[in-house]
Formats: C-alpha cells, sequence, structure tokens
C-alpha cells in the first residue's frame, strides 16, 4: 500500500508507514484497475453460467418435442437457448455493474 504522506510502498497489510509512520488507511477502496477485473471476472460467470442453463433448458425442451423433431432441432434449440442465455447473463451483469 502507497503511503498517503511520502508515497513510499509499503506491504499490503502494514499498518504504518515504514519510511515515515504515518497510519496507514485500508478503507479507501480498491483502485480503478481492481474494480474493472472484478466487473470482467463478473461478467464472464454471468454470460457463461446464464449460456449453459440456457443450453440446457431449451435442450431438454428440444428432446421433449413430437417425434418428428429431429437431432437438427435438438442442436438448434440448444444453440438459441446458448445464446439468449449468454445475452440474459450479460444483461444481468450489466445491471449489477450499474448498482
Amino acid at each position: 500500500m502507497e503511503c498517503p504522506s511520502c508515497r513510499y510502498a509499503n506491504d499490503a497489510m502494514a499498518a504504518r508507514c515504514a519510511q515515515c509512520n504515518t497510519t496507514l488507511s485500508h478503507d479507501a477502496g480498491h483502485s480503478p484497475r481492481y474494480r474493472n477485473a472484478v466487473a470482467q471476472i463478473n461478467t464472464r460467470m454471468y454470460v457463461g453460467v446464464g449460456g449453459f442453463v440456457g443450453f440446457v433448458i431449451l435442450g431438454v425442451a428440444a428432446v421433449m418435442l413430437p417425434d418428428g423433431a429431429g437431432e437438427e432441432h435438438l442442436k438448434m434449440f440448444a444453440a438459441i437457448g446458448g445464446i439468449i442465455g449468454a445475452l440474459l447473463g450479460r444483461y444481468i451483469a450489466w445491471k449489477e455493474s450499474r448498482s
């Protein structure tokens, strides 16, 4: 952690600056780079989970179609479900980042 007085780079868990003995405040929040990384990870997680859930739900729904529906319908429904789920996951991540 950087000292606000002398700009010395201290250990992350240091309570006082090693150079000037100033008390360091750890509740200042996270850097913009850290917040950006967390937002990217959350977006990827929501998109991945949403895509998988959509893939499974519409894949199962395609299996339940009448006997006339073949393997091509199963693939199409699963792919559409994955895309819709991924888009919904992206939307949820966007809404969460704005709150």
